[in-house]
């Protein structure tokens, strides 16, 4: 039977991270290891459980950036107005996570260290360039960019005694405008087949579409840039029908990045929709 340890601060929290072993297992909302443990998929000889950690709850504005904490619930950045007026696509991503039950316990930080490709927060995190605040058991914490974590076989795992204490976006800069949308097997409570977050600048309806960013999720093992959908965008007016260029270009960065993959012909027809729709979900937010 597993120990647990419940650390209220960072002090506590460091001190907790001395006494894991490689068989150890930090745990905050629990919805995916919980079931790996009952399946008897792990054994963890010590839990490290932080959601009491007060530091790693709060959602922090600053002037220049956004602190979610990584025990924060899904449930809370689904409903911080700050977070859906700043960083809309991580709101669109935090609001389809599972049913309800499992937003109100599913955290930011889990969805990251689950490792799991269909994770709906990592093309929304590669998105905005986060970056992870990260405590070790030496008491440091130190800021690594998510993107480093990205490795050939998927996330590079953090090792032993280090935990995930907040994920951190820079602000947007004016007229800076974000949407997230995935598709499933079912219309809800359902794993990701396929996740697009889409960003850039724009004045308005009608006019030209500056410096976007497209990632993908549930692709490859990692989330990956759609760098011919988002140069598909480049200077194109903020229309309808910019939609059909996007979408066509976006099959081929589906088509480019899976070639080989028996689902790759279901997820380029899949990228039509999903990014006609992702398109006309951005499209009123120019004018908010």
């Amino acid at each position: 039977m597993s120990r647990m340890l419940c650390p209220a601060d960072l002090n506590e929290l460091s001190a907790a991270l001395t006494r894991m072993t490689e068989r150890s297992r930090i745990i905050a909302g629990g919805t995916d290891l919980t079931i790996a443990i009952m399946e008897g998929k792990i054994a963890p000889d010590l839990l490290v459980n932080v959601l009491d950690v007060k530091e790693m709850r709060a959602i922090d504005f600053t002037a220049e950036r956004v602190a979610i904490g990584g025990a924060a619930p899904f449930c809370e950045l689904a409903a911080s107005e700050q977070v859906r007026a700043k960083l809309s696509a991580l709101a669109d991503a935090a609001s389809t996570v599972g049913s309800k039950q499992i937003r109100s316990r599913g955290t930011i930080a889990g969805n990251i260290g689950s490792g799991s490709p269909a994770g709906d927060m990592l093309p929304v995190l590669l998105l905005y360039g986060a970056t992870l605040s990260v405590a070790d058991a030496d008491g440091t914490v130190s800021e690594i960019p998510f993107r480093s974590t990205l490795g050939d076989k998927g996330l590079v795992p953090l090792g032993k005694g280090r935990a995930i204490v907040s994920v951190n976006f820079p602000l947007p800069e004016e007229r800076r405008i974000s949407a997230f949308l995935k598709l499933g097997s079912r219309r809800a409570v359902t794993i990701s087949k396929l996740g697009v977050a889409l960003s850039f600048r724009c004045a308005g309806a009608g006019a030209p579409i500056e410096k976007p960013v497209v990632t993908l999720g549930a692709i490859a093992r990692v989330p990956i840039f759609a760098k011919r959908a988002a140069a598909a965008l480049d200077g194109r007016p903020l229309a309808a029908e910019t939609a059909a260029a996007f979408g066509e270009a976006l099959a081929r960065d589906v088509e480019e990045a899976i070639p080989s993959r028996p689902s790759m012909p279901y997820k380029r027809r899949a990228a039509l929709g999903v990014a006609e729709d992702v398109f006309m979900k951005i499209m009123p937010r120019a004018a908010a």
